[in-house]
């Protein structure tokens, strides 16, 4: 594992840039056609107006929350196979989702490991900087601390946080808020195993911290991106109620009006 490694690292420092520089069409299982562009918003895909829609009709608040970029075995577009369950949380700043590690059909393994060199190459080509794990299983076996470091040098920070307190899931906001502050430093994709409960907590957090969500709305959201999968969860239900909003990391109105698909 460790010399297939290092040969997909090799490759990595000779691979050419990719990444997204202009409007790119994609189809997204519950949303249809759409255009994603290159700040990582997107819109309906039109006819009508030179192929995409006008402000008028930009996503609604819940399906932009709520749509997924591929489906739970990773069907969608190509740009995100190595990836299940993607979602938007902020705009341009941070994306939610699983690994495709038990549907992928050219690196599969089993579910309950970090994502794969191909899936991490996939997200850096498309503007992603910062992608972090929110278990730890496997993690150390995977990627070393020298895989971590040349990964860091071609621009992909991929480390493993578990926010199983929330002192570890204001790691994870400071970060957030960070990419708030500075958007042109690419968006983070938080993942878990199926892209349904941890994630779906630290970004029930982001949206209670950033876009004014209350904790019933927090909860109603995480429940529904779990897919039906939510029974046994009091715990997460717990942390929701007892979230406290961080006061170092409040942001203003109009930054709020940039990234937030909705603010309930």
């Amino acid at each position: 594992m460790r010399i297939l490694l290092s040969i997909s690292l090799i490759c990595l420092f000779i691979k050419t840039e990719a990444q997204i520089t202009k409007d790119v069409e994609v189809t997204i299982p519950d949303l249809g056609k759409v255009i994603i562009q290159p700040n990582h918003t997107w819109k309906f895909y039109s006819e009508s107006v030179d192929n995409i829609a006008d402000d008028s009709i930009t996503l609604s608040c819940d399906s932009l929350l709520l749509g997924k970029y591929v489906s739970n075995k990773g069907e969608g577009d190509f740009l995100f196979s190595g990836v299940r369950n993607m979602r938007t949380i902020l705009k341009g700043i941070a994306y939610r989702g699983g690994g495709n590690n038990k549907y992928n059909p050219i690196s599969r393994r089993d579910n309950n490991n970090p994502l794969s060199i191909q899936s991490i190459i996939q997200l850096s080509d498309f503007g992603f900087k910062d992608v972090i794990y929110l278990y730890n299983k496997n993690f150390d076996y995977y990627y070393s601390n020298e895989a971590i470091s040349q990964l860091a040098k071609i621009g992909i920070n991929y480390q493993s946080i578990v926010p199983n307190n929330d002192s570890l899931a204001n790691v994870i906001l400071n970060l957030l808020y960070k990419k708030i502050k500075n958007p042109n430093e690419g968006p983070v994709y938080l993942h878990c195993w199926n892209g349904w409960h941890m994630s779906g907590l630290i970004s029930a957090y982001a949206l209670m911290q950033f876009c004014d969500f209350s904790k019933f709305a927090a909860w109603e959201y995480w429940k529904y991106g779990t897919d039906n999968n939510y029974k046994g969860y009091e715990r997460i239900k717990k942390r929701i109620d007892d979230y406290k909003l961080n006061p170092d990391l409040m942001i203003s109105s109009t930054e709020k009006l940039k990234i937030c698909p909705c603010i309930k």
